[in-house]
């Protein structure tokens, strides 16, 4: 066997391999003999068929199986020789009318990984969130508990914050209509963040069956999507507008939340405890978010393979679609893949940063972290030992934690090399700040 290759780029390669046709004739000839042992004809008897007749009726046939298998086995044995690591699946191109005589002679085309060189971490200036839970925090959790059980009803007068406002409304960009014909009934809350303030808001100081109109921009992503982007002209009818009827807070209320004592003390102890968690969580996202701009930034020059790149703006577009149809919209229109190749590329980037760093570092995988961390998602569920079972007998379920877990690891590794800042936040601003990266 011949090999040769050549760059067709920084990460491109082209190989030319050539098998001898002895090496595939005599493959061929082997299975057409295996074959006239076997093969049933009419007019012959089983094992009788001369090879004449089995090579005529099924020469091309096998010939085109043994050159399936010669290239597959070749193109392995020509990755090892050469020491190259293909990244996805060759491109193979066969040469001239080698698939039909002769020599076998092809071409694969492909990236390989880059040479990730050196990342001088001791360099990087990370910013680390410094943030407790306050007893505001938990107060403000309380009455978030009091709205979610508070009894709603009509209102006389003005529409103002804390209201719930039932509306019709149309929304028209260009020769865009929404919804194509009638109206659309929904129910918003000024700063309520289902619709974009300017929508919301408009409501304020306005009453029930009041009409009005505002110019609105809709964000990238919006869950309607052909108002997505768009700056709409948005007609709206205000139905009812309601009030909210906040519970008291007493043992009968507190009792709601699972605490039998129905003592508040013992809730606000609870509530600690779940914010003291979700701050952990939000914080260990901020950094992670924090490393890993530190680390594109400091390497913004590496190349990444392009393969790598559309695959993942594939997955990106593939997860927006299972996104909007989640939120309710039928058949979404899926946007072009070359909108997701600037977050792919830098995903990409970010994967490999990660992998050399624990490569090089010898950063293996804690299974500790990773069985708290399956147990942390299973407390989410009624039947949280069911769940953790899952995770663990699910290959892809795993290894998407495990791959978390190891990334942790990889911040924790950095945080203890870099150079790192405190930076006082507070709860919200924490997690706000988790919330946007994310």
């Amino acid at each position: 066997m011949q090999v040769s290759v050549e760059n067709t780029g920084t990460l491109g390669r082209l190989m030319k391999i050539q098998v001898p046709a002895e090496q595939i004739d005599s493959k061929i000839s082997a299975r057409l003999k295996q074959m006239s042992r076997e093969v049933r004809l009419k007019g012959f008897r089983p094992g009788r068929v001369p090879m004449s007749v089995v090579k005529q009726r099924f020469g091309q046939q096998v010939r085109q199986e043994i050159i399936g298998q010669t290239i597959q086995e070749s193109l392995g044995e020509a990755f090892r020789q050469e020491n190259l690591a293909p990244v996805g699946r060759p491109k193979v191109e066969p040469i001239n009318d080698s698939l039909m005589a002769g020599d076998l002679e092809y071409t694969a085309e492909f990236e390989v990984f880059p040479d990730m060189g050196e990342t001088d971490i001791s360099a990087l200036e990370i910013e680390k969130p410094n943030a407790k839970v306050s007893d505001k925090d938990i107060s403000g959790m309380i009455t978030t508990l009091q709205q979610q059980r508070a009894v709603w009803g009509a209102v006389k007068g003005k529409v103002k914050k804390g209201n719930r406002v039932a509306l019709e409304f149309v929304a028209e960009a260009g020769d865009i209509r929404h919804p194509a014909s009638g109206k659309e009934r929904i129910m918003v809350m000024p700063d309520g963040g289902g619709m974009p303030e300017a929508f919301e808001n408009a409501t304020l100081g306005h009453k029930a069956g009041d009409t009005l109109e505002v110019d609105v921009d809709f964000p990238e992503g919006f869950r309607i999507a052909e108002l997505a982007g768009k700056t709409a002209k948005v007609s709206m009818e205000i139905n009812v507008v309601e009030a909210a009827e906040m519970p008291e807070i007493d043992a009968e209320f507190v009792k709601l939340f699972g605490v039998e004592s129905g003592e508040v003390d013992e809730l606000q102890v609870e509530i600690r405890n779940n914010l003291e968690r979700e701050l952990a969580t939000a914080t260990t996202s901020l950094l992670k978010l924090e490393v890993t701009n530190k680390l594109l930034e400091a390497r913004k020059d590496l190349e990444v393979p392009a393969t790598l790149i559309q695959e993942e703006a594939a997955n990106l577009q593939k997860a927006d679609v299972q996104r909007l149809q989640q939120n309710g919209i039928e058949n979404p229109q899926e946007q072009p893949l070359e909108l997701y190749l600037d977050a792919a590329q830098q995903r990409v980037m970010a994967g490999l940063l990660f992998s050399d760093i624990a490569r090089a570092n010898a950063i293996q995988i804690d299974g500790e972290r990773v069985r708290e961390a399956i147990e942390s998602i299973a407390q989410t569920f009624e039947q949280p030992a069911q769940v953790v079972e899952l995770y663990y007998n699910n290959q892809n379920l795993l290894a998407g934690v495990e791959n978390s877990v190891l990334e942790e690891q990889v911040v924790d590794w950095v945080l203890t090399q870099a150079q790192v800042k405190k930076n006082k936040m507070s709860f919200q601003e924490v997690i706000q700040a988790a919330s946007r990266g994310r």
